[in-house]
């Protein structure tokens, strides 16, 4: 009896740190994004996985800080994973190419507050680069910018993104 409490305990505990460490790689939950230079704005993903699916919202969050701009641009995210046939494109940075922890491909639609609305094809690649969960969203074929998991850790990493020779 004592040796099977011991097992079922042990089961749970190994359970519960695997959910853990998959919980801190997963891909849902809040992404922000500097999006840097004449702009300086704050850039945020909300995002949620589904059976075979991921969503997510794209809306900026309004810093009080100087040089600091706004506006009411909108977006949403509707991709399905395709990490296993995924191929890295030869212009991604070499360790986003390197630490691949799941990949989503789908339509992103934007809102622009001053324009018409406007759709691209998009791929959403989380990584876990240096024990760093990082999301580069990517206008396929066009560029790949980098997203943080909280708004501190994006303030304080390069925003730079890589573009499409």
């Amino acid at each position: 009896m004592k040796r099977n409490l011991v097992a079922v305990v042990s089961a749970v505990l190994l359970s519960l740190t695997t959910a853990a460490a998959a919980f801190a790689a997963a891909p849902t939950g809040e992404w922000h994004r500097l999006n840097p230079g004449d702009l300086n704005e704050h850039e945020r993903l909300t995002c949620v996985e589904s059976p075979g699916a991921w969503h997510c919202t794209y809306d900026k969050v309004d810093e009080d800080l100087p040089g600091f701009s706004w506006d009411s641009t909108t977006g949403v995210f509707s991709g399905r994973p395709v990490t296993s046939t995924w191929e890295c494109p030869d212009w991604f940075p070499g360790a986003v190419c390197d630490n691949v922890v799941a990949v989503y491909t789908g339509p992103q639609t934007y809102n622009p507050f001053d324009d018409r609305p406007f759709q691209v094809r998009a791929d959403y690649v989380v990584t876990e680069i240096d024990d760093q969960v990082v999301l580069y969203q990517s206008w396929v074929d066009v560029f790949a910018c980098p997203w943080f998991r909280t708004w501190d850790e994006a303030l304080a990493a390069d925003p730079s993104c890589a573009f499409a020779p």
